[in-house]
């Protein structure tokens, strides 16, 4: 990668107009970069390695698809921009490499997509396209929310969002659970209009490829093992998450931070003191404090959630009871917290915001009951595509339970979640690449384990002990489908396995 203070940026004067870029990876974020570069003026190459050519979107640039990653590909090209999917790590023998260290002896500027966008917004009201000369929006760069984390990442995000309209904001939403970053911005170029605030939710993945970022409030809600297959180690996996709060930004922004992570928390301290970032928002299970104001639970007859001021002398604030919430579990409760915490950051209209909260009925495919039949119930928790999502799941559950696991498993230690199983005594059916390896460390653990050859396999297994489960003791299960593992082996992505269960049942 190209060193942070070598990047070149077209400045807003002469614009993007003839700057020849290769753009690598034609998803949605390639298309999405290939698109907004074109409209600018860009002279734009696409390369993917994938056999099957995507739909170009109508698009008018140069595609080459599929096409090796090799460095003559760079010829004549004066700046690199990635798409996410891929990593830039030899220790993840990486196909970038020869490119990358090829852009790199040639002093080329490598960005990805939050770069652009970033870039955009610091420069609305002078990046006219060249499509639409003489076309400009408002001046005032709108406040910036970033979520990111191992887990909750779209519900906390969606929930922000929800909170903000509900208190009367004109609300953008993009980033890793879609439009994407570039293609928000695109749409709201079309509408000449734009949002009162930004709302992104980030992967590890974007953030790592960046080199500039500049929130308002950000929160990495959490860590816990993912995507090692990407990252060559948990201290990059980190490191690229504590990127959310700005990279190369002008200004400070605030915090939102989870006092039960522990080790995240040290972190983020250390990089707030640092980075001289003064307001610093928490959110717990536990009470806060004065020490570390914000939100909590508190237990007055009923559990509420509640915020405690900066002041010690003055009392926390129950806000709304957990009862009152549509979304249910302890990791909803936190994801609700830190909702709140990042939207009242950029606006004061609390009342309208916590009606709204006991509105929101949470995304699909995350903890979705499906049907329940002769007191069996089926859960979709397709979203749960790593362990620490799984182990949320099932931590937020209670009683007899079938868990239906596997997938791509990402190089994740599945220890902890054999753990958890084994406390609660779960039926496992396994399927996809890591089911064989789940499988065996659940047998290991004296658990019940099937394992299945698909998903309808899965279900039909989990049905028959669930229902025989029933009969026989007489109490109501669930079957729950929390893979811990990502779908790409098996399906198109986790909302197709999601879709895919919910027809198997």
């Amino acid at each position: 990668m190209t060193d942070m203070q070598t990047v070149q940026w077209p400045c807003p004067e002469n614009g993007w107009q003839g700057l020849r870029v290769l753009v690598v990876g034609a998803g949605e974020s390639g298309c999405a970069m290939a698109d907004w570069l074109q409209r600018r003026g860009a002279e734009v190459l696409v390369v993917d390695s994938r056999p099957q050519q995507p739909t170009p979107r109508g698009l008018s640039v140069q595609w080459q698809v599929p096409m090796p990653f090799s460095a003559s590909l760079l010829a004549d090209r004066q700046m690199l921009a990635l798409s996410p999917g891929l990593s830039p790590h030899s220790e993840c023998q990486s196909p970038l490499l020869e490119l990358l260290n090829a852009a790199q002896d040639n002093g080329l500027t490598v960005v990805g997509e939050l770069d652009l966008f970033d870039w955009a917004l610091s420069h609305l009201g002078r990046m006219d396209s060249a499509e639409d000369e003489g076309k400009t929006l408002a001046l005032s760069r709108p406040p910036v929310v970033a979520v990111t984390g191992t887990n909750g990442k779209t519900t906390t995000a969606r929930l922000t969002a929800h909170l903000l309209r509900a208190a009367g904001m004109d609300v953008q939403e993009a980033g890793n659970q879609g439009p994407s970053l570039l293609r928000g911005l695109l749409e709201r170029e079309a509408m000449a209009r734009w949002p009162q605030v930004w709302v992104v939710e980030l992967s590890s993945f974007q953030l790592a490829l960046a080199h500039r970022f500049s929130p308002t409030v950000a929160t990495v809600l959490n860590l816990s093992q993912d995507h090692l297959d990407w990252h060559p180690s948990m201290q990059d996996y980190m490191a690229a998450k504590l990127r959310v709060f700005g990279i190369d930004q002008p200004s400070p922004c605030a915090i939102v931070v989870n006092r039960g992570e522990g080790e995240l928390l040290a972190a983020i301290e250390a990089l707030r003191t640092k980075a001289k970032m003064p307001s610093m928002v928490s959110f717990g299970i536990g009470p806060a404090s004065s020490h570390r104001p914000g939100f909590g639970l508190l237990h007055q007859g009923i559990e509420w959630i509640a915020h405690w001021p900066e002041d010690p002398e003055l009392k926390p604030q129950r806000l709304v009871p957990i009862e009152a919430l549509r979304i249910t579990g302890g990791h909803n409760s936190l994801n609700a917290m830190a909702a709140l915490g990042l939207a009242m950051q950029v606006c004061p209209e609390l009342a309208a915001m916590l009606h709204a909260l006991t509105q929101y009925c949470g995304e699909p495919h995350r903890m979705q009951s499906v049907v329940e039949m002769d007191a069996v119930e089926f859960i979709n928790d397709s979203k749960g595509t790593n362990t620490g999502a799984t182990m949320a799941a099932l931590r937020g559950t209670a009683g007899p339970i079938a868990v239906i696991l596997g997938g791509l498993g990402k190089s994740q230690d599945f220890s902890g979640l054999v753990r958890l199983l084994s406390e609660r005594r779960a039926h496992v059916v396994t399927m996809g690449q890591a089911g064989p390896e789940i499988a065996r460390a659940c047998e290991q653990a004296g658990l019940q384990v099937q394992l299945a050859q698909s998903l309808d396999e899965a279900v039909t297994h989990a049905w028959h002990w669930a229902r025989d489960h029933s009969v026989q003791t007489g109490a109501r299960v669930m079957v729950l489908l929390s893979p811990a593992c990502a779908s790409f082996d098996m399906f198109d992505n986790y909302i197709d396995r999601g879709h895919k269960f919910e027809q198997a049942v």
